[in-house]
């Protein structure tokens, strides 16, 4: 999937907490698993994958703010209640879908999570 000039596409890699979030790994294993992370975090920076990589803060610190009928509600908290929370957000490039899934796949995150792909409309 390129798009209209031809280049290749960026894309933003959500990565879910899953097991990594709810504590149902060992210090052993959480310790291992931040050292597959840098390791592969590096290796996307090496091979011109990574555009960007953000952290966020723990789920608590999250804020929603939604305005309906005039009216702005604040809530402290994530929006969707959902179970696994977004964990980081990479940006990438890639020429299509595939070498997007391909690039997912290869990361410790898929592993104890899970990791949705989006496709990004650059806007200038």
């Amino acid at each position: 999937m390129y798009n209209s000039t031809g280049e290749r596409m960026h894309y933003v890699l959500l990565c879910y907490g899953g097991a990594w979030q709810n504590g149902a790994q060992s210090d052993a294993e959480c310790g291992a698993l931040e050292e597959a992370r840098r390791t592969s975090d590096d290796a996307l920076r090496v091979s011109g994958y990574l555009l960007a990589l953000e952290e966020f803060e723990p789920c608590r610190t999250a804020m929603t703010v939604r305005v309906q009928d005039g009216t702005t509600d604040v809530r402290i908290g994530h929006a969707t209640g959902a179970a696994e929370h977004v964990r980081e957000v990479f940006i990438i490039t890639a020429r299509d879908l595939n070498e997007a899934i391909q690039v997912a796949a290869s990361m410790p995150q898929a592993r104890v999570g899970a990791i949705e792909i989006r496709p990004l409309v650059l806007v200038s």
